[in-house]
């Protein structure tokens, strides 16, 4: 049931709005402006908000503000009646957030249809939201591993590169990839290299740090960009993915099988003048690694 929060100085005026609301099938509250209002959203947040305004100056409209303000209400649809025909009072609370305003007197299947009215173009501005931002996930993530793909790995990256000169801070990079993955494909089948590849960005996501920024750059090949991280603090975490794949078993149709990576690991120098200069020396270090006959990890 949608829940109203009735929000209104005038005690009779409210009971009045409350029950209008209650019999349009509406879970109705009321509440007073101000603190009691910021107490019973805290407790349980409404669905929409309907708040009576006696003038613009009133103190009232200190509540939309408030509520405007506070991140957890925000986004709370607030319809405005306002008990004078001044239009000013119109006027400010829409320019403050009011998703709408209805002059008083009012009929009860008036004031229902307006809040339905503004339910809908709310629910609707949710779906929007929630697509755009399924959007943006599908843009910056690799849609089978689920770390960041290529093109959104350098673009964080390159930020935290140029935060790092700036600020004169450390940022250390691991780049790694599966050890004969060939193989891998060739003996048990694509769909059981998927399911490696997959296990090692799991367990890339299990051991890096919460600032840490994992990305698939393509094929088998990943790499973790370190901020605020020396040599020392990234070679542990190269070890720790190194030695958690390792003792990993995969099972794909009753085949068991481990993989082992090798990784390259590097931090921010003074000449450094880009994050690619890391990134091929990180790189070069990798491609060490497979000479000294892989799972292992090479920092320099």
């Amino acid at each position: 049931m949608t829940r109203a929060l009735v929000v209104d100085q005038n005690v009779e005026r409210a009971k009045n709005t409350e029950f209008y609301l209650q019999q349009e099938g509406y879970k109705a509250a009321i509440t007073r402006p101000g603190k009691p209002c910021k107490a019973n959203c805290d407790t349980q947040l409404p669905d929409i908000i309907v708040l009576t305004v006696d003038n613009w100056q009133d103190q009232t409209i200190n509540t939309l503000i408030e509520l405007k303000s506070a991140t957890k209400t925000k986004s709370v649809p607030v319809l405005v009646i306002a008990s004078c025909s001044d239009p000013q009072t119109l006027i400010y609370s829409l320019d403050l957030g009011a998703h709408e305003c209805v002059l008083e007197p009012t009929e009860p299947q008036v004031l229902a249809a307006r809040i339905r009215s503004v339910l809908a173009i709310s629910e609707r501005q949710k779906k929007l939201e929630l697509a755009n931002k399924e959007l943006a996930q599908l843009a910056s993530t690799d849609a089978l591993t689920h770390v960041y793909n290529r093109r959104h790995f350098f673009t964080q990256s390159h930020a935290e590169f140029a935060r790092a000169k700036r600020y004169n801070r450390g940022l250390s990079v691991i780049m790694l990839d599966i050890d004969d993955f060939k193989l891998v494909n060739d003996r048990y089948g694509h769909a059981a290299g998927d399911m490696a590849l997959v296990s090692l960005a799991e367990c890339c996501r299990s051991i890096v740090r919460e600032s840490d920024i994992v990305g698939r750059l393509g094929g088998e090949e990943f790499a973790v960009c370190c901020p605020e991280a020396d040599l020392e603090g990234a070679k542990i975490i190269a070890e720790r993915i190194r030695g958690q794949c390792e003792q990993t078993l995969l099972n794909y149709q009753e085949q068991h099988f481990c993989i082992t990576v090798s990784l390259g690991v590097t931090r921010l120098n003074t000449e450094d003048s880009s994050f690619e200069s890391i990134m091929q020396r990180a790189d070069k270090l990798l491609y060490s690694a497979k000479d000294q006959g892989r799972n292992c990890a090479i920092a320099c």
